[in-house]
This record gives structure tokens, sequence and C-alpha cells, in this order.
């Protein structure tokens, strides 16, 4: 399934101050890589994009109806995995997984729960407190829950953070096939995923945001130090 997004002329400001600045950019099935120092605006960015605040200006509209319009049947076609993660450690992961499918309003919740553990390698410690697990199992099990009600649009905030190699390079694998057909928006600091990764980037400065589709430079002699000084 194609799925567009569109934002035209969205702007939001907190009081005088303009947080993002008529922004206008047409999102597509693939991966972008969100880049920005803290300030930048992502987190008003992502905001919007999931209608969790009130935009000043503008219109966002997914295949061609303003998601205001579409209220809730907008909201069950995103999935989030925050960077922030708040966790009920006295849950299970599978408990904790019925939890959110039940909030989602999710059908077959447990056959669809059972399939998310078994996906990210969760099943064997399904019934452990979360409060056990490792950073990594943490990360798989937020991804699988922003997976459960399986989104057209995925948002991932510092994903891969807690993982060991081999799980970041499982990670990325897995987020690359879904790309196909999802709008996969990816917020990191770490280049690795973004160069092998992301299909285009968007650059946020200063409350703008900057559509780049040349990859490649982050793929030749670019690292932490050279991001910074970019963005900055």
């Amino acid at each position: 399934m194609e799925n567009i997004l569109i934002l035209e002329n969205v702007t939001k400001k907190y009081g005088s101050f303009e947080a993002l600045k008529r922004t206008d950019i047409k999102l597509t099935n693939g991966i972008y890589a969100i880049l920005g120092l803290n300030g930048a605006g992502k987190t008003t960015f992502i905001n919007l994009l999931t209608d969790n605040i009130v935009r000043t200006s503008g219109s966002i509209c997914y295949n061609g109806t303003e998601i205001k319009k579409l209220g809730s049947r907008y909201r069950n076609i995103i999935g989030y995995m925050p960077q922030e993660q708040g966790y009920y450690e006295e849950f299970s992961g599978r408990e904790y997984l019925a939890y959110i499918a039940g909030l989602k309003g999710i059908k077959s919740k447990r056959k669809v729960v059972d399939a998310m553990l078994n996906q990210f390698n969760l099943s064997v410690k399904a019934d452990i407190k979360i409060k056990n697990y490792s950073g990594g199992m943490k990360q798989r099990l937020m991804l699988a829950q922003a997976l459960l009600n399986e989104p057209q649009i995925l948002i991932l905030d510092e994903p891969t953070t807690g993982l060991d190699p081999v799980e970041r390079t499982r990670f990325k694998e897995y987020i690359r096939e879904l790309s196909k057909e999802k709008i996969i928006m990816y917020c990191t600091h770490i280049i690795s995923d973004i160069t092998n990764l992301a299909d285009k980037i968007l650059i946020i400065k200063n409350g703008r945001i900057f559509e780049d589709t040349q990859v490649e430079m982050l793929r030749n002699n670019f690292d932490e130090n050279d991001m910074m000084d970019f963005l900055s």
C-alpha cells in the first residue's frame, strides 16, 4: 500500500517563539532519517505528526484527508517508539504487550501479542517481569508495542540504544523490510544507522526542515563530530 503524508505551511508557535516554521514536505513509503540538535524542533515535529499537539497553522493530510478529520482513525495507523520509554516494570513482557494491545483496541490480541513476542525473540522471557530485562530486550519490547496495530506510519526515536551489534544489524534489516509498505521516521544520532538504512534525510535546524536526498555524504568520512558541526 502506498502511503502519502503531506504537510503544507505547518507552523507551531509557543507564544512568539516559532518551534516549527512554515514546513512543506511530502512523505511516502521509505525511511527518513531525522537529524537535528536538541532544541532544533525534532520533538515538535514528531508531536505534530502524531497529532499530540495542536498546530498553529497549516495542514497535514494523510492520503488526501486532513488528519483532524480522520481523528482516531489516523492515530490507529501510527506506531510510535519514544526515546523516553515508560515501562510498567512489574508487568511481564506478555502482560505489557497485552495491555497496550487493549488500549489500541486490537482484536485477537493474544494471537497478535504471541506473534510480536516471537518476532522479536522475546518468547522465552515473555513471562518474566520487565524490570529484569536487559536494555536490548526493553528496546525490542518497545518496538513490538509500536507495531502491534500494524501501523502505516512508524516513528522511531533513538531505537537502537542498548542494542548490541548483532541485535542492531537484525533490527535494521527488519526496519528495511517494513519500509516497503510504511512511512518510517527514524530519529538517531548513530551515523552508521543512517548511512546504511535511510532513503532520505530530514535536517531540522532552528525550526526549519530541509530535505536532503543525498545520503552519500554521510557514507564517506562523516563522523559524529562532523555531524555536530553540520547541524549547528
